[in-house]
């Protein structure tokens, strides 16, 4: 599992890429037709990542150490104190990153 600040770093471009997206009027369409990102994502993004955290980071995390023991356990600690950390400060880092985003709309923008 990668550390908090890589973490926030990609949680961030993740974020402004679908923020571009969002008000670009380009979304991904799914199977039926339908926009699966025409909701701003400002407005779920602590809640989204807790579930990301809960329905895959920290499931795929136990199924590696199912298989690789002590290694794969260092992983399940690390996601789930990345998801406790993000329950924390998540709100905090949210805002912040809605702030940047609509700062600045350049993709090379540094975030730190």
């Amino acid at each position: 599992m990668q550390d908090w600040d890589t973490f926030r770093m990609w949680t961030f471009r993740l974020y402004r890429e679908k923020y571009s997206a969002f008000t670009n009027n380009n979304y991904n369409k799914n199977k039926n037709g339908q926009d699966d990102d025409d909701d701003d994502p400002s407005q779920s993004w602590f809640q989204c990542q807790i579930r990301f955290f809960d329905n895959h980071v920290i499931p795929l995390a136990k199924k590696l150490e199912s298989v690789t023991g002590d290694l794969g356990t260092i992983h399940v600690r690390g996601a789930q104190r990345n998801r406790n950390r993000w329950i924390r400060m998540g709100a905090q880092e949210t805002k912040r990153m809605i702030r940047k985003t609509t700062r600045t709309t350049t993709i090379t923008t540094r975030i730190w």
